[in-house]
């Protein structure tokens, strides 16, 4: 007899998994539509969180005296405590003090912005700050370039990938330290380390040690061998 016979099956179907991050043809689109003017605005904060991949309470953290323009180069010493009401404190950890080097282009556009802001004052904090509201201004830039809409985190989440594919060109990339989210570009792909899925066979061609943003990642490569 066949066990099978009149077994049904029940479950809900999986959520479709929302975006957290861009591509770089999406990121770009996005940035294109950032209304940069003379002071500094939530686009900026998106910018530089763009090109820097830092935290939202790092970024808010920030005031001009952290800019080595002559060295193009950003200090990232301490945060925002903008859930407690402000004020400056510590970073996540230790191994967030870093420098965090700056392309040209993003040197002359914050050098203009800060030539008349108090060297030693937060640069994007006014008042009361709200993560939510940074969220819905890079939304509504993201709606309007018809890209995926992502976090502010979510920027972080696409600068790691992207610093990952220019590390390691056309390898499939998984993380052995635990990781709470996926990071794709192209060929690449930094998956949770517990999550199960794999996107092809393929087989172990070595270990990469690296510090991205603030944090330490051991990275296991993977040649691919079948795409599914």
């Amino acid at each position: 007899r066949d066990p099978t016979r009149k077994v049904i099956i029940k479950g809900k179907q999986p959520r479709i998994k929302k975006m957290k991050y861009l591509n770089q043809f999406e990121l770009h689109a996005m940035l294109a539509d950032l209304d940069l003017g003379a002071e500094a605005s939530w686009d900026w904060l998106i910018l530089l969180i763009s090109k820097t991949g830092l935290r939202f309470s790092e970024a808010l953290g920030l005031t001009p005296d952290d800019f080595d323009f002559a060295h193009q180069t950003l200090s990232v010493n301490k945060t925002w405590d903008y859930k407690n009401g402000g004020g400056f404190v510590p970073t996540k950890n230790e191994s967030s003090v870093r420098k965090v080097q700056l392309d040209w282009q993003l040197i002359m556009q914050m050098s203009g912005l800060l030539k008349d802001l108090p060297h030693d004052k937060p640069i994007f904090v006014h008042g009361k700050v709200y993560n939510s509201t940074a969220n819905d201004v890079l939304a509504k830039h993201c709606r309007n370039v018809d890209v995926p809409v992502i976090s502010v985190h979510g920027l972080r989440h696409t600068h790691i990938a992207a610093a990952v594919r220019r590390r390691i060109d056309r390898q499939r990339v998984t993380p052995s330290r635990p990781c709470q989210h996926d990071y794709n570009s192209g060929n690449l792909s930094a998956r949770h380390s517990r999550a199960g899925k794999q996107g092809c066979r393929y087989r172990h061609a070595g270990t990469i040690d690296t510090y991205l943003m603030g944090g330490s990642y051991s990275f296991q490569i993977f040649e691919i061998i079948e795409p599914l």
